[in-house]
């Protein structure tokens, strides 16, 4: 019998560190399929072999011991006993041909094995250390890097989604991450799938691998895949993922689709009024025979015209500046406030918190969470600070033994409809449903919205464009107007 050392997940994903004893490796591997083992590794033990050697060589030491023993008494007693000599040496051969051919063999290949085994065992383990210290350092290198990396939406989206396909499918997670990480040609997602396969291989959740990359898994991410390790609904909470991330990306991208004519109109703007400050204006100005008496609206065109090489890098930079501050929370804080007291743009903010908070608590409930951790998880979602520290606070108030009613009630940006949803579903007991409703219709709440002012945008940026371009151009004119009237 041997031993063999291996590496499995069972059923549950699970890592197994174990010795199992064979005949062979063929018969080993069969009995870990047997229990339903994914095997990763799986290996005889050195101390099997050389311990079979050494049984080996102890039983034909011991054959040719009692044969030598068994000559000499009959060479004693030769002259009585010539008969049972020659019978003895009869005997004697009759077992030396019995050994079996296919014995020997294998008897000396395992010994040249195991004699080859102890001559190299030294540099193996040597070998094996050093090659195990750079995987470390590579590995802590990457999850230097890999901590601050963020990842494209859609990209997180296809990842999700193949995921959730493999595992419906019946593939382990494991193979999944590994069959991931060779068809993504994205270096960034490679680094954390192989960050994270090397983190289930040393017996980590999936969860706990990914809570290792706050940039690219949010905590809502991560809670959905944790209880759908625990409940096994995997397959079903990513595909959760997929439709909540579907759902962001459409937004933003209507969001960006509404920014895109502003930005260009104000970019065309600024490039037409350098163009006119630096070549149109200065030739005008060469034929006004006196610069007193100008019209008002000249003479403010004539003199922003000759600091407007500095003006506009100066609006560029207050913009730059105004994006690196308003990542700090402080400036957050107040530009969220802002946002829900402006009379259009509050609708349209506060109908988007609603709606995510009513989305993600529906599948934070189906997926199986009670509805403290349901909620918890939701208020993380809403990314107006006002709004989600109101939620934060009826959350507390709920803990501290409130009814949910009254938790909720009286709040200046939690919208009635969620008050009554929340109410109503505890009591009918069809909590999921009932918000899955109320989100689909704050969702279509928010793409009429979006969808008017995508419409009045463009109609808004040309408003803007004429009021600056035409009072320039008319500015520049009137000058030459009154000169060519004799007015100069």
């Amino acid at each position: 019998m041997l031993y063999f050392k291996y590496k499995v997940r069972d059923k549950d994903n699970n890592l197994i560190k174990d010795v199992i004893q064979a005949n062979s490796k063929k018969q080993a591997i069969s009995k870990l399929k047997e229990k339903g083992y994914y095997i990763i590794q799986i290996n005889v033990t050195l101390y099997s072999l050389i311990k079979n050697s050494f049984k080996r060589k102890k039983e034909k030491n011991t054959d040719k011991t009692n044969n030598n023993d068994e000559v000499d008494i009959n060479k004693t007693d030769n002259n009585n006993n010539q008969k049972n000599q020659l019978n003895y040496n009869n005997d004697t051969e009759g077992v030396v041909e019995g050994i079996s051919s296919n014995e020997t063999t294998q008897q000396d290949q395992i010994e040249q094995n195991v004699l080859e085994k102890l001559k190299n065992i030294d540099e193996n383990k040597l070998k094996k250390k050093n090659n195990k210290q750079a995987r470390l350092d590579f590995s802590i290198l990457n999850r230097e890097d890999t901590e601050k990396i963020k990842i494209d939406k859609k990209l997180l989206r296809e990842m999700s989604n193949n995921l959730s396909v493999m595992l419906k499918s019946g593939v382990n997670i494991r193979k999944c991450i590994q069959i991931l990480i060779n068809k993504t040609s994205y270096s960034k997602l490679k680094k954390i799938l192989q960050g994270i396969l090397q983190d289930l291989d040393a017996g980590k959740s999936l969860s706990q691998s990914m809570s290792k990359y706050p940039k690219t898994f949010s905590r809502f991410y991560i809670a959905i895949v944790d209880i759908g390790e625990q409940t096994g609904r995997l397959s079903e909470n990513f595909k959760n993922i997929v439709t909540y991330l579907d759902i962001i990306i459409d937004i933003e991208n209507k969001i960006n689709k509404a920014t895109l004519y502003p930005k260009l109109a104000f970019s065309f703007i600024g490039i037409l009024l350098i163009i006119l400050s630096q070549f149109v204006i200065p030739n005008f100005v060469d034929f006004i025979p006196d610069e007193e008496g100008l019209p008002l609206l000249s003479e403010i065109v004539f003199l922003l015209s000759d600091y407007m090489i500095f003006i506009i890098p100066f609006i560029l930079l207050l913009i730059l500046v105004f994006k690196l501050i308003s990542k700090f929370d402080f400036i957050q804080k107040l530009i969220d406030k802002i946002l829900v007291k402006l009379p259009i743009i509050r609708e349209i903010t506060l109908s988007i918190a609603m709606f995510f908070f009513s989305f993600t608590l529906s599948k934070n409930i189906e997926s199986g969470l009670n509805i403290v951790q349901s909620l918890e998880l939701s208020s993380d979602t809403v990314q107006n600070t006002e709004v989600r520290n109101e939620i934060k606070q009826s959350i507390e108030d709920l803990k501290k033994g409130k009814e949910l009613s009254e938790s909720f009630s009286g709040k200046k940006y939690i919208d009635e409809i969620i008050i009554v949803t929340l109410i109503a579903g505890e009591e009918s007991g069809e909590l999921e449903q009932v918000l899955e409703n109320v989100s689909s219709a704050f969702k279509e709440n928010v793409d009429e919205k979006t969808n008017k002012i995508n419409t009045l945008v463009p109609f808004i940026s040309v408003l803007i464009i004429m009021s600056i371009v035409l009072p320039t151009v008319v500015g520049i004119y009137l000058p030459m107007i009154d000169v060519m009237t004799g007015g100069f």
